[in-house]
């Protein structure tokens, strides 16, 4: 059997107790069968694949190794080498690309109390744009002109650089969002929170923080 490249694009984890492989170029999670697994770990960092191969041969049998070549070769988690994988994932990249633009984040507000290194906030004279609160009515009409697919491409990030729990809205910006059928993400400080905002935004929908 010849020698093989195992894809650089997978990340195993544990779940149920059971460790299964993200795979970075199709998008699923697999659990493998032990064959499977154990070409898997055999490969991995191994310089010298058609001596693994030999090896996993003469422990398992060349028919099952065959079948689980072909098993982890079906789910692009092997290829004949890196040039066949980069292809692979570069045609992922170019099948991702949406149609149209989707949106990514909206600003609620740019008030924030701190001072962070890494953020314009926190360099003096940054920041030169006014510093205010976004209105509910104009968040609802950026709502209504959205694309209809973008709940599928990903959550509303409602914050930017400025910390949304000082909105004194945000639970009903969420709500609205919420409605449309739309999830939503903050980020935010820990010295901002608290139950009552939690509760408040999670009962109106928000998916993260």
């Amino acid at each position: 059997m010849t020698s093989l490249y195992l894809s650089p694009y997978l990340r195993p984890f544990r779940r149920d107790g059971r460790v299964v492989y993200d795979n970075g170029i199709t998008g699923d999670v697999d659990e493998l069968d032990p064959v499977e697994h154990e070409i898997v770990r055999a490969l991995w960092g191994a310089r010298d694949t058609a001596a693994v191969l030999v090896r996993l041969a003469a422990a398992h049998g060349e028919e099952a190794l065959a079948a689980g070549v072909a098993g982890l070769t079906g789910r692009m988690m092997l290829f004949g080498d890196r040039a066949q994988c980069d292809l692979a994932f570069d045609a992922l990249l170019d099948g991702s690309t949406p149609p149209v633009p989707f949106l990514d984040q909206i600003e609620l507000t740019n008030r924030c109390p701190f001072r962070c290194g890494f953020c314009p906030r926190g360099i003096p004279g940054k920041l030169q744009r006014p510093v205010g609160f976004m209105d509910l009515a104009l968040f609802e009409r950026l709502l209504g002109q959205l694309h209809p697919m973008q709940a599928r491409y990903r959550p509303l990030e409602l914050h930017h650089l400025g910390e949304s729990l000082l909105h004194p809205e945000v639970d009903r910006f969420v709500a609205a969002a919420s409605a449309r059928g739309l999830p939503t993400e903050l980020s935010l400080n820990p010295r901002c929170w608290s139950r009552t905002w939690a509760g408040g935004c999670s009962r109106r929908g928000s998916a993260g923080w």
